[in-house]
Order: C-alpha cells, then sequence, then structure tokens
C-alpha cells in the first residue's frame, strides 16, 4: 500500500540538479523554495565577518601565502559599474564588503593584492573580474582557477555552469546561503554581502576538488 509522504526537497533538487531538469524542478519545488538553494554545509570552522576599518589589510597579510576566492557582484558595466560588492573567502575565513565602505588603506591594500601575480586567486566567472579591473584602472593578475572553465573542462557536455549547479553537483550543496536562522538568503545588504562570502568560499572548494 502507498502512502503520500512530504517529499525530501534537498534530495529532490540534488536529484533534479544533476539530471539538469532546471524547468521540472522549478515547476514542482518554486523558485524561492528551500530547496532551489541547499543550505550552506556547516562549518565549525569557518569565521565570517563583515567588514570593518583595517579588516581586508589583515585578511590579506596573514593569507599570503594562501589560496584566496573571490566572488564579486556589481551592475553596469566597463566604465559604468555601480554597487560594487566583494567576498573574499579562504578555506577557514570569510570577509564580505561594499567597495564604497573601504578606508584608503583597505582600498590600496585591495587593489595591490588584485595586481600581484605572486597571490593566488580563484573566482567563478573571471570574464566580470577583468570587467572590474577595467573599471578600476588596474591589471589583474594572480588567477590560478576559475572554476566556472575548470567544470566545463571536467564535463563538457551540461548546460549549466552556474556556482549553485556546480557545488550541488562536485560537493553535495549549494553556495549562496546567508547564515541566517533558516538558511535562506535574505534580501537586506548584510546578507547579500555575506553571501558573496559564502560563494567565495565555496569557489576556493571546488578549486581544492577538481
Amino acid at each position: 500500500e502507498l502512502v503520500v509522504q512530504n517529499m525530501d526537497e534537498n534530495e529532490v533538487n540534488k536529484v533534479f540538479t544533476e539530471l539538469e531538469f532546471k524547468s521540472l524542478k522549478e515547476r514542482v519545488l518554486g523558485k524561492t523554495s528551500s530547496a532551489s538553494a541547499e543550505k550552506t554545509r556547516p562549518s565549525a570552522k569557518t569565521k565570517s565577518a563583515k567588514y570593518s576599518n583595517g579588516a581586508i589589510k589583515l585578511f590579506l597579510e596573514k593569507n599570503k601565502n594562501t589560496l584566496i576566492a573571490i566572488d564579486i557582484d556589481f551592475e553596469g558595466q566597463f566604465q559604468n559599474i555601480t554597487n560594487l560588492n566583494w567576498g573574499i573567502a579562504n578555506e577557514n575565513e570569510i570577509l564580505y564588503f561594499s567597495h564604497t565602505e573601504l578606508d584608503s588603506k583597505d582600498k590600496d591594500s585591495l587593489l595591490i593584492w588584485l595586481q600581484n601575480k605572486e597571490q593566488s586567486k580563484a573566482v567563478h566567472g573571471a570574464k566580470d573580474f577583468y570587467h572590474i579591473s577595467r573599471f578600476l584602472e588596474i591589471e589583474f593578475a594572480g588567477l590560478v582557477d576559475d572554476v566556472e572553465i575548470s567544470s566545463y573542462l571536467v564535463n563538457p557536455g551540461l548546460r549549466s555552469y552556474e556556482l549553485e549547479d556546480i557545488s550541488i553537483r562536485v560537493l553535495g550543496f549549494s553556495p549562496g546561503q546567508s547564515s541566517d536562522s533558516n538558511g535562506q538568503l535574505s534580501f537586506d545588504s548584510d546578507s547579500n554581502l555575506e553571501a558573496l562570502g559564502l560563494r567565495a568560499q565555496r569557489s576556493e572548494e571546488h578549486t581544492s576538488e577538481l
């Protein structure tokens, strides 16, 4: 005798993602379902921090010999970029911030680091970073992995190389969640910025896994 039970949304999401049933996933789970992006894997080691003066300089100095992943969000293109936000992360630490809130020393530290070819960086979608470099009038250097390209080289037959889809396939969980109580991304500035940091950390983990 069959008994109707509530579905496990995360498991359904994972299977549909692996099978690339994107439209069916949205129809069954809904675009705003809790499974449309699974909860971030909890990590007792991860420290997540909002920006404060001096934080970037300290973070970059402390991790000068470590791979750091970056994620960005912005509006516009080329010389007309606005609302530029950053997330940077290593395996254990996340820092997120808006470009406009940086003090002069942290801004200089960030720009020098972005141009330093000796300091390894990982991203998802390098094209955006070259748009930002043009806007900031710098030369982006030190890129050792673009997760989007690496994923294509590993499996060129997929329809989607979005970070969420790659994360579910490779790591078994999704990147873009803030650490609020229900695991969902809240649409306020702090949570959106923190989500950039979490996405950056997923890029760092992909670089280790691929």
